[in-house]
């Protein structure tokens, strides 16, 4: 039903240009996702930083993107409860001097559906998350790693509330303070 699209075939098939004008008309509610999908996706896969992956509905509708990178997540030991610690720990170093357990992860750097102005979109959240999960599973398999990890800014409730079901069920850990919001870092262990 849906056609998933590594920006970098784009690039390599058929050029950067080509890349950009897929993206061109991305929009979504959240605009720092809106404008890292239209303006610095094709740059930060070309330099190896993050990819991004189209989503598209009976292929030809972008119905929405998700980009993933290789970040280390640094999980403070005080926020996990001991079942947590326990899961956690056979693929994680624990850091004495951070107080936090460090782990190879992946990020889940953007997300979101595409809003067309003329039509709904034809992908919901859940179906996105899941495509999310898939990806990374298939990842997973070629390469190792356990846990895939988000930021949300924490005056988000909508967001938080959809991050803490299924199918993502993603749970928080952490908070990130920066000069535009605060975020709340949440991780699923795979």
């Amino acid at each position: 039903m849906y056609s998933v699209i590594n920006i970098n075939d784009v690039i390599n098939l058929r050029g950067e240009e080509a890349a950009q004008s897929l993206i061109s008309t991305f929009s979504c509610s959240n605009k720092e996702v809106e404008t890292f999908i239209r303006f610095k996706s094709v740059e930060f896969a070309k330099r190896k930083l993050a990819v991004t992956y189209l989503v598209y509905a009976e292929e030809i509708q972008l119905a929405g993107a998700f980009t993933l990178a290789n970040k280390y997540a640094a999980i403070p030991a005080e926020t996990l409860s001991n079942s947590q610690k326990s899961k956690i720990r056979p693929f994680a170093v624990y850091d004495e001097g951070e107080s936090a357990y460090v782990a190879s992860a992946y990020l889940l750097a953007q997300f979101g559906k595409n809003k067309d102005e003329s039509e709904d979109c034809p992908i919901t959240g859940t179906e996105l998350m899941t495509i999310v999960i898939d990806t990374v599973s298939d990842i997973q398999k070629r390469i190792g790693g356990r846990i895939l990890w988000l930021e949300c800014e924490e005056d988000n409730i909508k967001a938080l509330r959809f991050y803490n079901k299924e199918p993502a069920k993603f749970f928080r850990y952490s908070k990130r303070d920066s000069a535009e919001a605060i975020y709340v870092q949440m991780l699923k262990l795979l």
